[in-house]
C-alpha cells in the first residue's frame, strides 16, 4: 500500500469547512450552490466519511489475504468498520 497522500482524517465539517483532525493539516472551504440541496449533504457526507472507508478497505483487504475464513477477528473488524463507514455516508451515525 502506498504512503499517506491526502490529509488524514479523521474530517468532519464546520460549516462549510472540512477540517482536518491531524494537527497541522489545512482546512478546506467551500462555498454552497444554489440548488444543489440534499445532494450539497450527501457529499460533505461522504467527503467526511473517505477516511473511514479507506480503513474499512485496506482492513478488508488484509482480512482477504489471510483467507476465506470469514469467522476470524480480522473478518469481524472489516464488516464493523466497512457497515460504520456506510452509515456514516447515509447519516446514521
Amino acid at each position: 500500500m502506498s504512503d499517506l497522500k491526502h490529509s488524514p482524517g479523521p474530517w468532519h465539517w464546520n460549516g462549510n469547512s472540512l477540517i482536518s483532525g491531524k494537527h497541522g493539516y489545512y482546512l478546506m472551504h467551500t462555498e454552497e450552490c444554489p440548488g444543489l440541496g440534499h445532494s450539497a449533504e450527501a457529499n460533505k457526507r461522504l467527503i467526511a466519511a473517505a477516511p473511514d472507508l479507506l480503513d474499512a478497505l485496506k482492513t478488508l483487504w488484509k482480512a482477504t489475504d489471510a483467507g476465506p475464513d470469514t469467522s476470524t477477528d480480522l473478518w469481524t473488524d472489516a464488516a464493523l468498520k466497512y457497515r460504520a463507514a456506510i452509515a456514516k455516508v447515509e447519516g446514521r451515525s
